[in-house]
């Protein structure tokens, strides 16, 4: 399923993402996202925890290195 959602918080380890529905705590979702300088990042995530009406934080799986430092320079 694609889904178009806000990101609120991001680090080198995983993120928040806002949604009505997110899904259950445990699932394994594979993730694409555009930083705001304009980089792609894919990478597989677990959802760490759920709220639902609120969203789902997701800890990265297979974060590349390039990735990381790309996301901690946004800081």
């Amino acid at each position: 399923m694609r889904a178009q959602t806000r990101i609120s918080d991001i680090s080198e380890t995983g993120l928040f993402i806002e949604g009505i529905t997110p899904v259950p705590a445990g699932a394994v979702l594979k993730l694409r996202f555009t930083l705001p300088n304009g980089r792609l990042i894919e990478v597989d995530g677990r959802v760490a925890h759920s709220q639902p009406s609120i969203g789902m934080g997701i800890e990265f799986i297979n974060l590349k290195p390039e990735d990381a430092r790309s996301i901690s320079a946004l800081a």
